[in-house]
């Protein structure tokens, strides 16, 4: 029977290992300092705000294209939890970031301007292309075999649902935010981002 001490301990585990981690609470606090700016700024956001957090997700998703081509360039026998672990934790920071982005579109000054809406629009469709190429690669014959003999393969198929509700949450915030003369526009943007997860979805069911 497990003495008093040894099950102190045991809870103590279990409370320490239910925190979150060091990212999460810095990605927290950066909401939260995003969310007083905000409410400072009286519930306002620029577009250059909206650009820059667009291109923190471009400059992301060409850090998870490199892992997905060391591991599409190696023969899969040495691909395992590392590489598995090293992706998941690109993912979870891209699919926070896609939260900051949409509470930045959501934040834009009300009634957006045709300009600001072409603006942003611009910026994600820098951003559009490097989600389809990088769906591409996941769903050819090649990517698809290798993912599918690897650890990575489980962690793809948890994560693309999660960033596809998040990039179609960030679409559905432009194209409420869009202008009638921009809303089109907007619309067949989040239309490209909607076929790019299609496919790749369907692939890892």
């Amino acid at each position: 029977m497990a003495s008093p001490q040894s099950i102190k301990r045991q809870r103590q585990c279990c409370a320490l290992s239910d925190l979150p981690s060091i990212a999460e609470l810095k990605m927290h606090f950066s909401r939260i300092l995003l969310l007083v700016s905000l409410a400072v700024s009286g519930f306002a956001t620029t577009v250059s705000d909206v650009q820059n957090h667009i291109d923190d997700l471009s400059s992301q998703i060409n850090d998870i294209h490199a892992a997905q081509s060391d591991i599409l360039h190696s023969d899969g026998a040495n691909v395992g939890v590392v590489q598995g672990l090293k992706i998941h934790s690109m993912l979870m920071k891209f699919a926070k970031s896609q939260g900051l982005a949409t509470d930045a579109v959501k934040a834009l000054s009300q009634p957006a301007t045709d300009d600001d809406c072409r603006a942003v629009l611009a910026s994600i469709g820098q951003f559009e292309p490097l989600v389809s190429g990088g769906s591409a690669k996941l769903v050819d014959n090649t990517g698809h075999s290798i993912f599918s003999r690897t650890g990575a393969r489980p962690v793809f198929k948890r994560y693309l649902n999660m960033l596809h509700a998040r990039t179609a949450t960030l679409s559905d915030a432009l194209v409420n935010a869009a202008p009638p003369n921009c809303k089109s526009d907007a619309i067949d943007m989040k239309n490209k981002f909607e076929r790019a997860f299609t496919d790749v979805k369907a692939a890892y069911q």
